[in-house]
């Protein structure tokens, strides 16, 4: 009896299934949808026509990505990112299948499901590698600098860290589902100095410290002003320990002020040169100076920098300045006699006259040390009207042409010979291409 009844319902469940296998046949669920994208009621290859269609647009579009405030495209393709279409529609029940479970989903209508994202991890990997080289920075502190006397903030920024493995599964993730830029996981940093830090600085020290020009007297000797501009090109704002100090540099501040300087009554140094004294080497003694120096003057501007303009005024006493070549050095060289000498002779013109002069003046008193390179460009200088040069005819690419300096190079001529009989070494000369016999 208890045999017959499990046979009955072995029997009938067999009827049940194959009915069910009958009615579902190879037609999607009713109610299937893929990714948003329905194919219920389709055959399998009409669903993967259709999927393919409507979902491969948006399957191949550019995902927005953001770290913070900075945003980038990623193409899934380049992230190894791609829809399996055929497997999608056989996941949600297209297909003739033997399985229960299949004929199961399709009798009852189906359901929404994902689609099948095929993910090439190796490609997915260098694609985010290359985001991070997009978003990955260190974090900027706020800055603050003098462009003239005019000030100029650069404002903080904070530093981020992409994290790779998370951005990948938030990548992966959000593919086919989120149509709004996608936030990826990463951490921030704060910079050290912040922009309400150098807003401090420009108000308690920047601003005042251009407000005015500052008064320098100096004992004996007069008095000059060092302007807004020179003490706005002698500061500078560094960060130091997660603060920003300012720093006045002494040097930059001297070399600044020079212009200033020059009108009060200064001894220049002179240094110590060897001359021809009726046709003999002779010393020339070393005249040392007076000066005001750097460390002085920074010393006596520093405690007023951020003074009114009535109490910017200081005072600063005069030091010795020492030439820079002294008399002993000059003795110690031991150039007692002429070793080289030449002679050449010109057709009197104006010009010539000025140029070749000029020329001589600047060589005459030069000193070659042992190993030193003697450059005529250099000591010469630029021809110019301001370093004493007329216009004259010079020769270049072997025709005249008028020009300042012009009888410059008999000058070189002259010097070369004497150098050649000399002894010395002629490291490079360049010749004007066209031979004049004087």
């Amino acid at each position: 009896m208890v045999a017959a009844v499990v046979g009955g319902i072995l029997v009938l469940a067999g009827i049940l299934y194959v009915a069910g296998y009958l009615i579902a046949g190879d037609k999607v669920p009713r109610k299937a949808e893929i990714s948003g994208v329905a194919v219920g009621g389709l055959s399998q290859p009409e669903a993967v026509q259709k999927l393919s269609v409507e979902l491969g647009t948006r399957a191949a579009q550019p995902l927005n990505l953001t770290v913070g405030e900075r945003d980038a495209q990623l193409k899934p393709a380049d992230a190894g990112m791609t829809v399996d279409y055929e497997q999608s529609v056989e996941a949600a029940g297209g297909g003739k299948s033997l399985s229960p479970v299949r004929i199961f989903r399709t009798l009852t209508g189906g359901s929404a499901i994902d689609a099948v994202v095929v993910i090439d991890q190796p490609k997915l990997q260098g694609a985010v590698g290359e985001l991070a080289k997009t978003f990955d920075r260190p974090p900027v502190d706020a800055a603050v600098a003098y462009k003239g006397t005019k000030i100029k903030q650069k404002q903080a920024r904070e530093g981020t860290t992409l994290h790779q493995d998370s951005a990948a599964t938030t990548i992966t993730g959000s593919f086919l589902k989120v149509t709004e830029p996608i936030a990826l996981p990463a951490d921030f940093s704060q910079p050290a100095i912040t922009d309400a830090e150098a807003d401090t600085m420009v108000a308690d020290f920047a601003k005042p410290a251009v407000a005015a020009p500052i008064k320098v007297s100096v004992s004996g000797a007069g008095s000059f002003e060092v302007s807004r501009r020179m003490l706005a090109d002698s500061i500078s704002f560094r960060p130091r320990d997660g603060n920003l100090v300012p720093v006045l540099s002494e040097k930059k501040l001297r070399r600044n002020a020079a212009p200033a300087i020059k009108k009060i009554e200064l001894t220049e140094p002179r240094n110590a040169t060897v001359r021809l004294v009726n046709g003999k080497p002779k010393v020339i003694p070393a005249v040392n100076g007076t000066t005001i120096a750097a460390d002085n003057l920074k010393k006596a501007v520093e405690p007023v920098l951020i003074k009114p303009a009535a109490e910017r005024k200081v005072s600063v006493q005069l030091t010795g300045a020492k030439a820079a070549f002294s008399t002993a050095e000059a003795k110690k060289l031991r150039i007692k006699q002429v070793t080289g000498q030449f002679t050449t002779h010109f057709p009197y013109l104006p010009y010539r006259n000025t140029n070749i002069g000029r020329a001589a003046a600047l060589i005459n008193g030069t000193v070659l040390k042992p190993g030193e390179i003697f450059s005529l460009n250099q000591i010469v200088g630029e021809r110019t009207k301001a370093n004493g040069f007329t216009e004259g005819y010079i020769i270049k690419d072997g025709r005249f042409r008028k020009e300042l300096g012009g009888g410059v190079s008999q000058s070189a001529t002259t010097t070369f010979n004497a150098m050649f009989f000399a002894g010395l070494k002629d490291i490079e000369h360049k010749p004007h291409g066209l031979y004049i016999d004087r």
